[in-house]
């Protein structure tokens, strides 16, 4: 973990390499518990939620829809659908 060409790796990726050389034989969590105690411990890197907001009209006519569907049937003919 110490070692600067893994510094940017997940820990995860170090345990799967460490125990695909056989370094180590012990699970993830024990790995994370280890980790934890040792100190190698990053702050996680997470996306703020981005908050919905329901679309809101205070006026009429202020926010307008439409739908356009086209279906094409057997015989290649086009039907238009606009609601």
């Amino acid at each position: 973990m110490k070692n600067e060409a893994y510094s940017h790796w997940s820990k995860s990726s170090v345990y799967l390499l460490a125990l695909r050389n056989k370094e180590i034989s012990f699970c993830l969590t024990t790995f994370y518990k280890y980790a934890k105690l040792l100190g190698y411990c990053k702050s996680r890197h997470i996306q703020p939620k981005i908050k919905y907001s329901s679309l809101t009209s205070y006026k009429p006519n202020e926010i307008w829809c439409a739908d356009v569907t086209i279906l094409k049937t057997a015989d290649k003919k086009n039907i238009t659908f606009i609601s």
